[in-house]
């Protein structure tokens, strides 16, 4: 927001920085239907399996490697959760199995739908 006054008839502006402290992400709910914000603790998808570590590529190669990808802001930061790192699908959360029949799965995180659901959360970077 800019404020205006004049001084000696010129024109002085100014601005009043805003700064992010927090940044409201839910915590045990997903904001969007894709989920790629998601940084709750849910690690074990709908059939009960166990979500293999985003580092691993054991039992099964994992190529969504780049820490953009997670809302965590670093791959090993997202552990074993169940995350979206691929934007371009949005049928949720979901992570690889530890089964080694069954390379990934979803995971049971509904979407948010009350105020009050989102846990604040410390930016780490703003971008105008």
């Amino acid at each position: 927001m800019g404020h205006q006054n004049t001084v000696a008839g010129q024109e002085l502006r100014y601005f009043t920085k805003r700064t992010c402290a927090d940044v409201c992400f839910c915590a045990e709910c997903r904001e969007t239907v894709g989920g790629q914000s998601y940084i709750g603790n849910v690690a074990t998808t709908v059939s009960g399996r166990t979500c293999q570590a985003w580092t691993s590529d054991s039992p099964h190669y994992n190529d969504y490697n780049s820490d953009s990808m997670y809302p965590d802001g670093s791959v090993s930061a997202a552990g074993n959760k169940c995350r979206n790192p691929d934007d371009e699908w949005n049928g949720g959360v979901w992570c690889y199995t530890m089964d080694p029949d069954m390379e990934w799965d979803t995971c049971d995180v509904p979407l948010c739908s009350q105020e009050g659901e989102c846990i604040p959360r410390p930016i780490m970077s703003v971008q105008y």
